[in-house]
């Protein structure tokens, strides 16, 4: 894969502050794998073929403070991916009569305009306003489906859209007693529109035990309409010199309207299966969040939290997503979904050269059903670039290897680590984390009606690192860890295991005495445990500045 890019970016103070940046990049891989959609089967590659990638990507970012009060933002990012598989998929039994190859194509355009206009010394307002537009394009995907004893395989087809409008606000108010109000409202408009289809041959096993074949064909259409608001007040307020209140408390209404509709037909089957599904409600949800910071001593700090929270139908909410520091924990929750967590965390520097820090927290996630094709959780994967950052910290990159999907969970976690500086250019870190949990899921096979006791996707029961960072004076910067995970697995039925095992990272800049040139490579996932569905990574990157 090789992903040229331009980026131009500067500041100007000649009549007003402005500041840009400009990025266009685009991408093109080969043998790029084809994941087979899978059902009630574990996850696997297309075999038969790989795929060829382009992808362009341009983002634009603009900031100007207009005076010493108001200051103004703009945003716009446009990503285009196209998909062309190499890939055999013979959907006529062997006869090679019905033979195409996979195609997937998306763009997505987004767009967020912004201004803070500070009133005072301790008054301050922001506003946004944010839109985004998704369309995508799906022919001859294969899909895999199980069900009792019954096997098929189908090429898919499909056109789901989304689109997105919010408005946010937020005005924050210091006092003379030393406490701090704000106030925080969100409004969402979500709309998608789906079209999907399949057809393909299916075998199965008779009364006799002989097999019997034919052919399977669906189409389904899903019409989604949610408006989220929410309303947030929130006061943190200095107790003494050592503690700290932290306190919110929001109210969400979410109104549902979907109509989705399905129909399978089978060579087998005298009359096809017309599935309607419908939701038209209005969720209503009032959720705390209490934070306690305490300081006892010099170099200790405890921090105690309780967070009822919802994640937003929005994009880069404006609202605090931490509770006297102990930020939300975003990962596990798709847009609507909500969690309850009780966290404790000490923060214990080991003298002027060592820090300690443990926390423990119970965590309960409910993420929302879905009925049909429904893009849930929106996101501005193209913002954090405008950093001016030049190289990323091992250190502080999450270990976790993928996003969750699932419905219901409960985790249990403990999570200890120490740094430690063994000199001014050399550092090193050590953590451990161990997460116990369980989720279910919605399932009309069992008599309850939901199946439990799985795994939550990609979350190990046990997980350490160690590592190192070494900077140098003659501007080069090396890091490295190994980290081990016990087993976990990749979906909410828990088909698809990874297995237990250690892998290395490595990564490196060196950057020239001009610092015109930038020279940086990584090297990820090494020596880990042999599995089709993990592969060891390398990147090189070179950045000329001028």
């Amino acid at each position: 894969m090789r992903a040229p890019s331009v980026t131009l970016n500067g500041m100007d103070n000649s009549r007003v502050p402005i500041a840009w940046f400009v990025k266009v990049q685009e991408a093109r891989a080969v043998q790029f794998p084809i994941d087979v959609g899978v059902v009630n089967y574990p996850a696997f590659r297309d075999a038969t073929g790989d795929a060829d990638l382009r992808a362009q990507v341009a983002t634009l970012g603009l900031g100007l403070q207009a005076n010493e009060h108001l200051s103004l933002f703009a945003y716009a990012n446009y990503f285009d991916i196209a998909l062309r598989g190499q890939n055999r998929l013979d959907l006529s039994l062997g006869t090679a009569q019905s033979v195409s190859s996979t195609e997937f194509d998306t763009t997505r355009q987004q767009g967020a305009l912004g201004l803070s206009y500070r009133w005072g010394p301790s008054e301050q307002t922001w506003l946004k306003l944010g839109r985004s537009l998704e369309r995508n394009r799906i022919d001859s995907y294969p899909g895999v489906i199980v069900f009792s004893q019954q096997v098929g395989l189908l090429g898919l087809a499909g056109q789901p859209d989304k689109t997105l409008s919010d408005l946010q606000l937020r005005h924050s108010l210091d006092t003379r007693n030393g406490a701090r109000w704000s106030v925080a409202l969100e409004h969402a408009r979500e709309k998608q529109n789906s079209v999907m289809g399949g057809l393909g041959p299916f075998v199965s096993l008779d009364a006799n035990g002989q097999q019997q074949y034919g052919y399977l064909a669906f189409a389904a259409q899903n019409a989604i309409d949610r408006r989220y608001t929410a309303a947030t007040l929130a006061l943190e307020r200095a107790l003494g010199k050592t503690a700290r209140l932290d306190a919110a408390l929001t109210a969400t209404q979410i109104r549902h309207n979907v109509d989705g509709r399905s129909v399978l037909a089978s060579s087998s089957a005298v009359d096809p299966s017309d599935t309607t599904a419908a939701r038209h409600d209005t969720e209503r949800i009032l959720s705390p969040r209490l934070g306690l910071v305490l300081q006892p001593a010099t170099g200790t700090t405890v921090r105690l939290a309780y967070q009822d929270w919802v994640r937003p139908l929005t994009t880069s909410t404006l609202t605090r997503v931490d509770t006297a520091g102990i930020a939300v924990e975003d990962r596990l929750l798709e847009a609507g979904g909500r969690h309850k967590r009780l966290a404790a965390q000490l923060g214990l520097e080991l003298g002027a050269s060592t820090f300690f820090n443990a926390r423990l927290d119970r965590l309960r996630a409910h993420n929302p059903g879905t009925l049909g094709v429904d893009m849930r959780t929106p996101s501005l994967p193209f913002l954090e670039e405008m950093r001016n950052a030049q190289l990323v910290n091992l250190s502080s990159t999450d270990v976790l290897e993928d996003t969750p999907s699932f419905e219901t969970g409960t985790l249990n976690n403990l999570a200890l680590g120490v740094n430690h500086m063994l000199s001014t250019q050399w550092s090193a870190y050590g953590k451990y984390l161990y997460q116990r949990g369980d989720s279910s899921y919605e399932d009309d096979s069992q008599a309850s009606g939901r199946t439990s006791g799985k795994a939550v996707p990609y979350i190990p029961r046990h997980t350490a690192v160690l590592g190192t960072t070494w900077a140098s004076s003659q501007r080069l910067y090396l890091s490295g860890r190994v980290v081990y995970r016990s087993e976990r697995f990749e979906d909410k039925e828990n088909l698809t295991s990874r297995p237990a095992g250690w892998s290395l990272d490595l990564m490196g800049f060196w950057e020239t005495r001009d610092k015109h040139w930038v020279l940086g490579f990584a090297a990820m996932n090494l020596f880990a445990p042999a599995s089709t569905r993990q592969t060891a990574r390398y990147v090189v990157d070179a950045r000329y500045r001028f």
